[in-house]
């Protein structure tokens, strides 16, 4: 990661300035690479699982806004924003 990273500015300039940065040799401390490595997974998931929690309910809303508006063919004002609020 780290020629990869490093090499375009704007990358390491976000890296720099909002973490720090460390090298573990995944050889020499496989115990420390276990850790990062499960860390990273549960925040995976946690991520994976909000995602597809916020999706289905904004294609939730969608469906109603359209059930709702389908007489006229248009989504009111009120509809879309509150369709856009809640996403």
């Amino acid at each position: 990661m780290e020629v990869e990273s490093f090499e375009d500015e704007g990358i390491a300039k976000l890296l720099n300035d909002e973490l720090v940065s460390i090298k573990v040799d995944r050889e020499e401390r496989p115990n420390v690479d276990k850790v990062i490595l499960r860390k990273v997974k549960e925040a995976c998931e946690i991520k994976k699982e909000m995602l597809v929690k916020n999706g289905t309910f904004a294609i939730e809303r969608l469906s109603e806004a359209l059930s709702t508006s389908s007489d006229s063919g248009k989504l009111t004002n009120d509809v879309s924003d509150e369709a856009l609020r809640l996403c």
